[in-house]
């Protein structure tokens, strides 16, 4: 059964193409790592929010996507939620894939 969070990235997805889509999906990743430990570390979205000095829904915006249809959340809030869960994140640089002709088109 698909969740409401991976139906939106589905439907964010769909109209954008190679680097676009893989970037968009690397940020629905980042979020669906927060929110799964989250659930594990049995906290609310109040909880985060208290932590981080802002709101429960501002916290439920973050994790359902609300933000993404103008801009990725920041690496600081990413970083602040990471730490309201007792979390670090950690970045990796990896080389691109060479374009195909097909993505070109």
């Amino acid at each position: 059964m698909i969740n409401s969070t991976q139906q939106k990235q589905e439907q964010a997805t769909e109209k954008l193409s190679g680097d676009h889509k893989d970037r968009l999906s690397s940020d629905f990743n980042i979020i669906d790592q927060l929110v799964k430990a989250r659930h594990q570390a049995k906290l609310t979205q109040a909880d985060i929010a208290a932590s981080m000095r802002t709101t429960a829904s501002a916290i439920a915006r973050l994790e359902s996507g609300g933000g993404r249809k103008k801009h990725s959340p920041s690496l600081r809030t990413l970083r602040m939620y990471a730490d309201a869960l007792n979390c670090d994140i950690k970045m990796q640089l990896v080389a691109k894939k060479p374009a195909s002709a097909s993505d070109s088109v």
